[in-house]
């Protein structure tokens, strides 16, 4: 039996919530890895380039890598587009994400998508790094990949088109299901392995 994710519940909205101004969102660990500094430098692109300056990124975690994107944001011009959170408690975390327009999850490595099924299923498109394991959830509505490492303009790109287009959101493949869902496919695995004995 493949790895199976679980969320809380199913509640797409079915289309981008369109709000001004746009509301980004990154949550995990601040470590290099994580590539939060990826979507920093695309939020250069997004400002100085693109001249688009009706959003703002909340990026809600912690980590020993924070102090060095703090001062990559205000060496780009950027830092007063960011809103930096820290950990935040379940039900705080929900309503973070119910606030959010697009999650962006620019990752070099990652082992677990759970942030991604909880947008998809929340109604919130993601745009994922490919080549990790945020890979399987392109093929849901809403999901969009980009190569790594990440091009600024091509997270751009992505970032204005599916802010502009209300496009639609939610599980259809099965990988993003409830937690009662996947707990009752263990349990009935768990008991053909008994009948079997």
């Amino acid at each position: 039996m493949s790895q199976q994710l679980g969320v809380d519940q199913i509640a797409s909205r079915g289309q981008t919530a369109s709000g001004n101004p746009l509301r980004l969102l990154y949550a995990g660990y601040l470590l290099e890895y994580k590539g939060v500094q990826s979507i920093i430098d695309s939020l250069y692109e997004l400002i100085h380039v693109r001249r688009f300056c009706d959003f703002r990124l909340t990026i809600v975690g912690e980590g020993d890598y924070k102090s060095h994107l703090v001062r990559r944001s205000k060496d780009l011009g950027v830092d007063d587009f960011i809103e930096w959170k820290p950990f935040l408690s379940h039900s705080q975390h929900v309503e973070e994400m119910k606030k959010a327009d697009i999650l962006l999850q620019l990752p070099r490595s990652e082992a677990y998508g759970l942030i991604v099924a909880e947008a998809l299923a929340m109604g919130i498109p993601a745009i994922v790094s490919q080549g990790t394991a945020l890979e399987e959830f392109i093929e849901e509505p809403g999901c969009f990949g980009v190569e790594m490492p990440p091009n600024p303009s091509e997270v751009v790109d992505l970032i204005l088109r599916v802010s502009g287009s209300g496009v639609a959101v939610g599980p259809s493949s099965g990988k993003i299901r409830t937690w009662s869902e996947v707990a009752a496919d263990y349990e009935r695995v768990f008991l053909m392995l008994l009948e079997r004995e």
